[in-house]
């Protein structure tokens, strides 16, 4: 019976051993693989640039895909990116057609796969630092009594990434998601979600001018007192014009 026990004792060490070494390795591997990623809105006004900014240890040869999903208040025209291929650094994806002119109350949420051209610079050994640089635009808001302010909210995205090396793919296999391989959305390929296991951060925030209802009435009478003198204006010039 002693030597039963010693036996089955012997075989799980040996099987719970065998199951650290695969999976322990690449949990442990994976959890270390992360992406350091910082936000940046560029520019004043409606229309403005998202810049992110990512680093990472390690995976030379990996290429990059950013999962956006942008509230109602936002939208990227790709349109206008298509019109600027030449002078852009990213392929952007939207999987709905965006109305441009609809305000944030009438508006849906946007979803965009952005894909860099560019290629990740090397700050030092085996430390990586990519900047995707995207042009979006801030939606008109409804007035709101005593606020001249509405703030919109832009989620942290979801970083993929894609290696040469399939050995990375394979010891990351929990993390992988599926995701178009690149802007023609043909084929799908498996992608690493380093994002998924990591702390949650920062939303970004936008400040958008709105019209205030206490000037409703300002407004209101310096429009129709303009509109009046100006159609004055033309019709006295057009009864001393000659005939």
């Amino acid at each position: 019976m002693y030597l039963k026990n010693l036996v089955f004792q012997i075989i799980y060490i040996l099987i719970n051993f065998a199951l650290r070494s695969t999976f322990g390795e690449s949990t442990s591997y994976c959890q270390n693989f992360n992406v350091q990623v910082r936000r940046f809105g560029l520019k004043n006004g409606f229309h403005r640039d998202l810049l992110t900014v990512m680093e990472w240890d390690g995976l030379k040869a990996c290429k990059i895909l950013i999962e956006e999903t942008l509230p109602c208040g936002i939208y990227v025209d790709v349109d206008q990116l298509a019109n600027t291929a030449n002078h852009s650094t990213s392929k952007v994806v939207s999987k709905e057609r965006v109305n441009v002119e609809s305000p944030a109350d009438k508006a849906d949420s946007q979803y965009l796969l952005v894909y860099p051209s560019d290629k990740p610079s090397e700050l030092r050994e085996n430390h990586f630092r990519l900047s995707v640089k995207v042009p979006f635009h801030l939606r008109y808001h409804q007035p709101v009594p005593g606020k001249a302010f509405e703030s919109v909210l832009l989620s942290p995205p979801s970083i993929l990434i894609n290696c040469a090396d399939t050995r990375i793919l394979e010891r990351c296999k929990h993390r992988t998601v599926k995701a178009p391989c690149d802007e023609t959305e043909k084929e799908l390929c498996e992608w690493i979600d380093p994002t998924k296991e990591k702390g949650s951060q920062e939303h970004l925030e936008f400040k958008v001018p709105i019209g205030m209802m206490s000037h409703r009435f300002i407004v209101t009478m310096t429009t129709a007192l303009t509109t009046l003198g100006g159609m004055v204006w033309t019709t006295v010039m057009m009864m001393k014009s000659p005939s």
